[in-house]
């Protein structure tokens, strides 16, 4: 941009104060080139920032994709830890369960046993 800036005033400037027509010519020549160079040059950097702009794109593709598998695997492991505890839990209530059932089983035995040696005791009523 600058050297387009000095290209143009020192056109100017030779206009201003005048010069030989081949001195214009040679000036018009050089200014042409200039401007050539510095589109070229513009075009060149613009090139280079597009494929840096392209490989930071595909950096953070890949980054992604790989934080993606990482969280993927994560909450897999941890749906398994919830299932193996739920079924530890599940078989600790069976278990629970059961143990409370014998003892509800030996204790209604152990009432209807003495139920029964109470009844046997108890002398009969007579003449009723």
């Amino acid at each position: 941009m600058k050297k387009i800036l000095v290209v143009f005033v020192g056109l100017l400037l030779m206009v201003s104060f005048g010069c030989s027509s081949d001195d214009a010519k040679k000036s018009a020549e050089k200014t042409k080139e200039a401007v050539i160079e510095t589109t070229d040059k513009a075009a060149e950097v613009s090139k280079e920032a597009a494929t840096a702009t392209k490989e930071t794109a595909v950096d953070v593709k890949d980054k992604t994709v790989e934080m993606t598998k990482e969280a993927a695997s994560d909450v897999k492991d941890a749906a398994i830890e919830v299932k193996d505890k739920a079924v530890e839990m599940g078989t600790d209530a069976a278990t629970a369960t059961k143990e409370a059932a014998m003892e509800v089983k030996e204790k209604a035995e152990e009432m209807t046993k003495d139920a029964v040696k109470a009844t046997k005791k108890k002398p009969a009523i007579e003449g009723c």
